[in-house]
């Protein structure tokens, strides 16, 4: 009987470790020359492109005040305040990466380049996000989340090409339900981890002061 036992406790033993193997997710390293579509093998359900980024310094310098953060982000092209209605990710670069498209009601224009048309709805781009291939779900490392329905100030560039378009320069801050800045989720779970002094102060105010 204490044979029978051992073997039983043993073969659970099996099951629970392949149970807990999760191969669900096949990770590939990012390649500029070939699109991901070619790259996938059958039988996969979901993949992640590894791109290999040069390590950032820690800035160990003082941080900037509160005036001078205000002054440095008035010098961009655009800062929007806007409520976000979708955000969609879609197979960009030539097919060998993920960009991710949000699409958003302007609530306040704060700041606007000369010459650009801003209508109600605007719509801008970041890279990285997840998209589709088939059946397949592809995700590219860590990458901000704007949720449908949420406020956010958001600053942006025009990037020219083909045509005009709007890019997201990397900050932003959501808008609580206090009307209080807070860091973009990112995807992992955790925040935007940038320096900053705007975070908990009221919207109002920050735009107030980012207003030329």
């Amino acid at each position: 009987m204490i044979r029978h036992l051992v073997r039983l406790v043993a073969a659970v033993g099996i099951i629970s470790f392949g149970g807990g193997c999760d191969r669900s997710q096949r990770t590939i390293p990012y390649r500029s020359d070939v699109p991901i579509e070619g790259r996938l093998l059958p039988g996969d359900k979901a993949v992640l492109v590894q791109m290999e980024l040069p390590d950032r310094k820690t800035d160990t310098g003082p941080q900037e005040s509160f005036d001078q953060e205000i002054q440095r982000l008035r010098r961009g092209e655009i800062t929007a305040l806007v409520r976000v209605t979708a955000a969609t990710g879609e197979i960009a670069d030539r097919g060998t990466w993920v960009r991710t498209r949000v699409s958003a009601e302007l609530d306040r224009l704060v700041k606007a380049r000369e010459g650009s048309a801003l209508g109600p709805a605007i719509e801008f781009t970041y890279s990285a996000g997840t998209a589709r291939i088939g059946n397949v779900v592809v995700t590219t490392g860590k990458f901000p989340r704007f949720v449908e329905g949420e406020q956010y100030l958001v600053f942006l560039r025009i990037q020219q090409g083909t045509s005009a378009s709007l890019v997201w320069d990397g900050i932003g801050f959501r808008v609580d339900a206090r009307g209080a800045l807070q860091r973009v989720a990112i995807s992992d779970g955790g925040e935007q981890s940038f320096r900053t002094n705007l975070v908990g102060r009221s919207a109002s105010d920050v735009i107030e002061a980012l207003t030329p």
